[in-house]
């Protein structure tokens, strides 16, 4: 029973001091600031990782730009010059001699899918349908040359057997056509 009053006589003394009042005060208002600084650091970490994912989908569209403004020049302006010098030639009867396209025209596009994702302009909301759209049709035309490069192929082979009857079909309808075109002018 001894222990057990020196155990309230202390606790008494050390609950009823100003002291301990100060120090659990204190310790209550310090715990409230530790508390409010981290709801406004993670507010501002927030915040920050936004602007980095804002900017990293900036990054993504200009990038994206660039490619499509390259591939545009590069290859769709070329082709456009192909098929304008073709129109009225005899030559619009033969598949198109272009070599097949064997490189990643889109290079970008493919390695930045999950930036892709997070494309939420809502300025143009249908902007990422629209870079998708873009890019299939796109791969359409490169699967399209790359199939008549395969039809030219197979047409060159044929065009090079003398004395076979497609070899004589064509001969004609080439003389057919030249004549047609010579009587036009």
């Amino acid at each position: 029973m001894h222990v057990r009053q020196h155990l309230e006589h202390w606790f008494s003394s050390v609950l009823g001091s100003k002291e301990f009042l100060a120090a659990i005060f204190g310790a209550i208002v310090g715990g409230i600031f530790v508390v409010v600084a981290q709801l406004i650091s993670n507010c501002a970490q927030r915040r920050r990782d936004r602007e980095a994912e804002s900017e990293a989908v900036k990054s993504v569209l200009r990038a994206i730009k660039a490619e499509l403004k390259t591939f545009n020049e590069k290859a769709l302006v070329r082709l456009e010059k192909i098929f304008e010098a073709r129109e009225n030639s005899i030559d619009v009867q033969k598949p198109l001699a272009i070599a097949p396209l064997k490189q990643n025209y889109f290079i970008v596009f493919d390695s930045n899918a999950a930036a892709l994702g997070k494309i939420n302009d809502p300025i143009n909301p249908e902007l990422l349908g629209n870079i998708v759209t873009t890019y299939s049709a796109a791969r359409s035309l490169l699967d399209s040359i790359n199939y008549n490069n395969q039809r030219y192929q197979d047409w060159e082979r044929l065009t090079r057997v003398p004395g076979t009857p497609e070899l004589h079909a064509m001969t004609e309808t080439s003389k057919i056509l030249r004549t047609k075109s010579e009587h036009r002018v």
